[in-house]
């Protein structure tokens, strides 16, 4: 399901990114507890901490399906809110 109180860490940052997505809230970085972080730059979403065979997934607010594979980066098609599941975690970030 959809973790709506995320609280994380990411790590290798200049600034430690501790960030706390309140209810229905969206930010550009998301972080869980095991470490995998999430995070919007560039058009892109970078996914980290996460082991390098894992599956991430990336949905449309719609449900469509707009990525699957194991790619670290993934290229966004345009702005809107994104689903972002990896390592049996689920995420919602904005671009």
């Amino acid at each position: 399901g959809y973790d709506d109180a995320a609280v994380g860490l990411c790590t290798g940052r200049a600034r430690a990114d501790a960030l706390i997505v309140l209810k229905g809230g969206v930010d550009d970085v998301t972080a869980d507890e095991d470490g995998i972080c999430v995070n919007v730059r560039d058009r892109q979403i970078e996914v980290s901490g996460a082991d390098a065979s894992e599956e991430v997934r990336v949905y449309d607010m719609a449900g469509m399906e707009i990525y699957r594979g194991t790619d670290r980066t993934i290229a966004l098609p345009t702005k809107g809110v994104y689903i972002v599941k990896v390592a049996g975690r689920t995420f919602k970030v904005a671009r």
